[in-house]
């Protein structure tokens, strides 16, 4: 009686290793790939071959074993999650204008069209931003002739007019769009941030309605005309990016003519005399001859690249879900399933974020 009772007690020993040996497999293993992968979205998109695999395995295990790294109930993106190119927690971006004199460890930006200017090592993502104290011996009225910007925590960011950026050896002009995958986050924002600043200074250097040179005004981020008085202040252009919806499936395209070739939502900037509300509508039809109801706010975005704020809906379909694609805008639009869709290769973005949350069923309802 006895051995039969030890054979029954290893035989439920054995039964129980082996089960605990196997639930820990399909546990970690996942979990193993997910580590592999730098980035949340880096590894449910990329390339197109493997983005449905990918996407399965991590949005079931991120969404089981690590709650915190997908969207909440109202389809924002909680801290370890998705990181949009502002998001820069724990630093904390201060645009209030309180100009100040730079100190030597000031940092300087500087650009040229579509370039921004840092150091990057070819085989690094990780950039370096010029501090004063690099010119102190090279430039004789170096805390004379600036140009105060904001602030990231303590750190302050200035524009340096006519820099002769050869004082500066090792550090050179790269495509803004390279910002979209360097560290840190918050000097990759402050860079972008700073381009769309810069690129409206150069363009406000004299006064729109009698020429005269423009000065800037010492209270105020605004340029000001001291021969006929008008005021300039930075403009931002408002527009919307529409996840537009029908049940399981969204609309991803692809723009016609860009540079820029992964898989994005309907968008388009707001005209004038229209609500944002309306410009969704109006853009969803010109761009896809759809009509959608049950609009549901999502969040905004700064986008310093074009100098827009950037707008997110979703919508439902109202009728025919038929596309009537405008090919002098998109060069693709169709209707993706939940696990089909193809994200960006970054997460810096608000269309990025929308379609890995619409992705993972975590939209606004």
């Amino acid at each position: 009686m006895l051995s039969i009772t030890c054979i029954t007690f290893v035989k439920f020993l054995s039964f129980y290793v082996f089960w605990k040996t196997l639930c820990s497999a399909i546990v970690f293993l996942p979990f193993t790939l997910v580590i592999l992968s730098s980035q949340y979205t880096r590894f449910v998109t990329v390339h197109s071959v493997h983005s449905s695999i990918a996407f399965f395995l991590h949005m079931s295990y991120t969404e089981l074993y690590f709650p915190s790294c997908v969207p909440t109930d109202t389809g924002q993106a909680t801290k370890g999650g998705f990181f949009m190119i502002q998001d820069i927690a724990p630093h904390t971006y201060h645009n209030e204008y309180k100009p100040v004199a730079p100190d030597e460890n000031s940092i300087i930006l500087a650009y040229e069209n579509g370039k921004s200017f840092f150091r990057k090592e070819d085989s690094s993502d990780v950039i370096t931003l010029p501090r004063f104290r690099e010119l102190e011996d090279k430039a004789a009225d170096l805390y004379e002739n600036y140009i105060y910007l904001f602030s990231i925590d303590e750190e302050r960011f200035y524009l340096i007019p006519d820099l002769d950026t050869a004082l500066l050896p090792g550090y050179g002009f790269y495509e803004n769009r390279e910002l979209r995958y360097v560290q840190p986050q918050y000097l990759s924002f402050a860079v972008i941030t700073g381009y769309q600043l810069w690129f409206w200074y150069r363009n406000r250097r004299f006064c729109g309605c009698c020429g005269q040179p423009m000065i800037h005004d010492k209270k105020e981020r605004m340029m000001y005309c001291p021969s006929c008085g008008r005021q300039e202040y930075p403009v931002l252009m408002p527009a919307v990016i529409v996840g537009i919806t029908n049940g399981d499936k969204i609309i991803c395209s692809k723009y016609e003519g860009r540079s820029f070739k992964q898989y994005a939502l309907i968008a388009g900037f707001a005209e004038i005399g229209e609500t944002i509300e309306e410009t969704v509508h109006r853009e969803v039809m010109e761009e896809v001859g759809l009509k959608v109801k049950n609009l549901r706010y999502y969040k905004s975005q700064p986008w310093s690249f074009s100098g827009t704020l950037l707008f997110g809906f979703f919508c439902d379909i109202d009728g025919d879900d038929t596309l009537t694609v405008d090919h002098e805008e998109l060069s693709i639009a169709q209707w993706f399933e939940r696990d089909k869709i193809i994200g960006q290769d970054t997460d810096s973005s608000l269309t990025n974020e929308m379609m890995m949350a619409f992705a993972a069923g975590k939209e606004p309802k």
